[in-house]
């Protein structure tokens, strides 16, 4: 039944969810307990994502909401039409009704691509913050490998926090994603 599905979908969803902030809290520690500077300095970008984040939750629940909408009214327009096709038909205004079903249609479409366009933007901005922040991690950490008697940092530890950005950014990205499944 659709109660089912939407209980496994939020439970699902919601479990997954938590599993996320639990693999970001880890990778924080590590991150931490590593190397503090590079920590820091790799997360630098984190409000930038953060900021990118929230405003894709809200316009992606806008944009459902509108498209929530549009379903309903295109639903209740084809019901209403079907049921009374033989008045419609009896005064001649099928181009009219048609005209209307078209302009409903076109509101649902809109909605629609409204929701996709705000995934292609934000995945890719998603992506460049992690590309910004491992470019700065580089950069950093190369200046401390290159002088490690005052620094410490070994190519070792620079490769480690490579792997710990990309698997930072990789659940911030998922809940995201993960929020607009509930929200659909």
């Amino acid at each position: 039944s659709v109660v089912v599905t939407l209980a496994d979908v939020v439970s699902e969803g919601l479990a997954a969810m938590g599993g996320d902030l639990l693999q970001i809290g880890f990778i924080l520690a590590f991150m931490f307990f590593t190397d503090w500077r590079l920590a820091l300095v790799s997360l630098s970008t984190v409000p930038f994502m953060l900021l990118a984040t929230y405003i894709f939750k809200e316009k992606i629940k806008v944009a459902f909401n509108d498209v929530r909408n549009a379903v309903a009214n295109l639903n209740t327009f084809v019901q209403e039409h079907l049921t009374g096709m033989t008045v419609v038909q009896i005064f001649g205004s099928e181009q009219r009704e048609y005209a209307k079903f078209r302009e409903i249609n076109k509101d649902h479409r809109d909605a629609n691509l409204r929701s996709v366009l705000y995934y292609s933007v934000y995945f890719p901005v998603a992506e460049i913050i992690s590309a910004m922040g491992i470019g700065l991690l580089v950069w950093y950490g190369a200046k401390g490998v290159i002088h490690t008697e005052e620094t410490h940092i070994t190519v070792g530890t620079l490769i480690a926090f490579i792997l710990y950005i990309q698997m930072f950014f990789r659940p911030i990205r998922m809940i995201a994603d993960r929020y607009n499944t509930l929200q659909m």
